[in-house]
C-alpha cells in the first residue's frame, strides 16, 4: 500500500469518529471524602449548645481532675478536689466538706456533720456536704431499701431518684432546690429537734448527670467501668420514668 493510500484511510477513520461524537465518558469512582471528625463543644457550651455558667466551667474542671480511690475493704469511692474525707475502718467513711461519689461493695456506713447513712446493700450515692448542710442523693442501687438516712433518730429510707437533705437549721425553698438546676418533686420537709431538718424529695437522674460536675465527668468518660456505672443509671432514670410517672413534672432553682 502505499503512503497516498494510507493517507485516504487514516482520513476515513477519523471522519467517521467525528461522525460518531465524542466517546462516553468511562465510570469513575468518586474521590473518598476526608474523614469527619467531630469536635467537641467548647466548654462554655454543653453538648447541645447551650451556654454553661463559668462557675459550672470552673467546677468540671475541677470534677475532672478527680479519680476513683479503692479502699481494700469495702469502698470505691470519688471525690472532687478540696473535698475533706476518709475511711475510718473497714465499713466507715466521714465526709467533712464537698462532693463525694460513693459506691460500696457491702453494707457500710458514712457519716457527715450532719446526718449518719447506712448502706445495705451495694449501691452507689452521692453525697454534697456544706457547713450547715449534707445533700444524700442515690442514684442507684441492688436492692429494696438500701439506704437510709438518720438524724436526731429520724430515719429517712431512700431509693434511686430520692434524695435528703439534712441541714441543722430550717432551709428556705430556695436552698432546699438550690440553684444547681436538677429537677426536684414531691418535697417533704421534716422538723427533727434541736433545730434540725430533714428535706426529702424526688430528682431527675437526667439532670443530676448532666449538672453534677462530678457524675458529668463520669458520663462522659470511656472508662469501661464509669460507662457501666452510667448505664446502670440510665436504665434506672427509665425505669423510674415509667412507674412514676404520675408523680409530676421537676422543677429546678430558678423555676420554683
Amino acid at each position: 500500500m502505499g503512503k497516498g493510500h494510507a493517507a485516504i484511510r487514516l482520513t476515513a477513520v477519523a471522519c467517521a469518529l467525528l461522525l460518531a461524537g465524542p466517546a462516553p465518558a468511562a465510570d469513575v469512582a468518586p474521590l473518598p471524602e476526608p474523614d469527619k471528625v467531630a469536635v467537641p463543644a467548647p466548654e462554655s457550651e454543653d453538648d447541645d449548645g447551650s451556654p454553661v455558667p463559668e462557675s459550672t466551667v470552673k467546677a468540671r474542671r475541677a470534677a475532672a481532675d478527680s479519680s476513683w480511690q479503692y479502699d481494700k475493704h469495702y469502698f470505691r469511692y470519688r471525690a472532687v478536689p478540696g473535698s475533706s474525707c476518709r475511711v475510718v475502718g473497714k465499713d466507715r467513711m466521714e465526709i467533712d466538706a464537698g462532693d463525694v461519689l460513693v459506691e460500696p461493695t457491702r453494707a457500710a456506713v458514712v457519716v457527715t456533720p450532719c446526718s449518719q447513712t447506712f448502706i445495705k446493700h451495694r449501691a452507689c450515692v452521692l453525697f454534697r456536704v456544706q457547713k450547715g448542710s449534707t445533700r444524700c442523693l442515690v442514684l442507684w442501687d441492688n436492692g429494696m431499701g438500701s439506704v437510709s438516712v438518720v438524724c436526731r433518730k429520724h430515719h429517712a429510707k431512700l431509693g434511686p431518684g430520692d434524695e435528703a437533705l439534712v441541714a441543722d437549721h430550717d432551709p428556705s425553698p430556695r436552698e432546699i432546690y438550690e440553684s444547681d438546676e436538677i429537677g426536684r418533686r414531691r418535697i417533704r420537709v421534716h422538723m427533727v429537734g434541736d433545730n434540725h431538718t430533714v428535706a426529702t424529695s424526688e430528682f431527675s437522674l437526667l439532670h443530676a448527670l448532666e449538672r453534677v460536675p462530678v457524675l458529668y465527668e463520669v458520663f462522659r468518660s470511656p472508662d469501661a467501668q464509669d460507662q457501666a456505672l452510667k448505664e446502670k443509671i440510665l436504665k434506672t432514670a427509665a425505669v423510674l420514668n415509667m412507674v412514676t410517672y404520675g408523680h409530676g413534672s421537676y422543677s429546678s432553682g430558678t423555676h420554683f
